[in-house]
């Protein structure tokens, strides 16, 4: 059963890395890397020029000492993904997208006259006044508003799109019937350290500074796994900031799982110590819990794995 919770564990983790790779994709698709301001322009009544309201722009930003972004996803040419113009050129700093091969074009004053006012702003400035500027445009006829990047959105497509709710649910059920079936075969164990005084959450934190290690082995591997692969795959853009999430992520994994461990452990409160040692208490029922465990488990983790065959294969479709 070590082997098997080891392959659990190893497949959560990939999945983790899997879908933080997809949502870190789609996430450079909505916004520029370090964004703090996204600024969305939906309407201009055309009252100024479009020259003369890029401008006053130009302007507002050297007066805040920020650079403004306007950015467009290029659809025309193959060889271009975006189509960006930085207004105060003098503070603009270093994009840096996820993709390495990701390809940014800078376009040149006469080139964003081309391109139509409405769009996507982006300032990365914290200390930026988003309604100054946004009461700035609205002088010159142009409608914007100041939007929050939908994060929980973002994930909530990645995991629709990739369809894995299913998978996902699989996995926390194996986990729970996992822990269901280990606290089975090791109840007349269990009865034995009650008799010699240890206390449930004794049994509980058992050999705990190992568990921990175990986790912190398995969280610094996967990490090391995966900035290689993502160095291979030129993804070298906020790294460390994909670091950061993953590792957040696999923690609350840790927690989910421990939470479902120490659920399970609340039927040892019920144990009749005498009985137990004696062998004649719950062992039908273990018997029967632990084959319909062997049952389910193999049901789910099919399941699971042609899941997961399949997110494999829609990621090769990511460009």
């Amino acid at each position: 059963m070590k082997w098997f919770k080891l392959i659990l564990d190893v497949t959560i983790f990939i999945l983790i890395a899997i879908l933080l790779f997809v949502y870190t994709y789609k996430e450079n698709e909505e916004i520029l890397p370090d964004t703090k301001y996204p600024i969305a322009v939906t309407d201009w009544n055309k009252k100024y020029s479009k020259n003369e309201i890029y401008k006053r722009i130009d302007q507002f930003a050297k007066n805040e000492n920020v650079a403004i972004y306007k950015s467009t996803s290029n659809y025309t040419n193959k060889n271009v993904d975006k189509d960006i113009y930085v207004f105060n050129k003098s503070k603009a700093a270093t994009i840096t997208p996820f993709n390495a091969k990701y390809n940014i074009h800078y376009l040149s004053d006469d080139e964003v006259l081309k391109k139509d006012i409405k769009g996507s702003y982006f300032v990365k400035d914290k200390n930026f006044d988003v309604s100054k500027f946004i009461n700035f445009l609205k002088e010159y006829g142009v409608t914007a508003e100041s939007y929050k990047i939908d994060h929980m959105m973002i994930a909530v497509g990645v995991i629709k799109q990739m369809n894995i709710v299913v998978p996902l649910s699989s996995l926390l059920i194996v986990y729970f019937i996992y822990y269901i079936f280990e606290k089975n075969i090791n109840f007349k164990a269990y009865a034995i350290k009650y008799l010699n005084g240890f206390t449930l959450r004794k049994i509980i934190f058992e050999n705990f500074s190992k568990k921990c290690t175990y986790w912190v082995t398995l969280i610094i591997t996967q990490i090391l796994l995966t900035t290689s692969v993502l160095w291979i795959l030129n993804y070298t853009g906020n790294l460390d900031l994909f670091i950061l999430r993953i590792v957040l992520l696999s923690c609350l994994f840790i927690l989910t799982i421990s939470v479902i461990n120490l659920w399970t452990f609340l039927m040892l409160l019920n144990l009749n110590i005498a009985n137990m040692i004696k062998g004649k208490q719950h062992f039908k029922t273990i018997r029967f819990i632990n084959t319909v465990c062997k049952s389910i488990l193999l049901v789910l983790i099919s399941n699971v794995v042609l899941e997961i065959t399949s997110v494999i294969k829609d990621l090769k479709q990511i460009k």
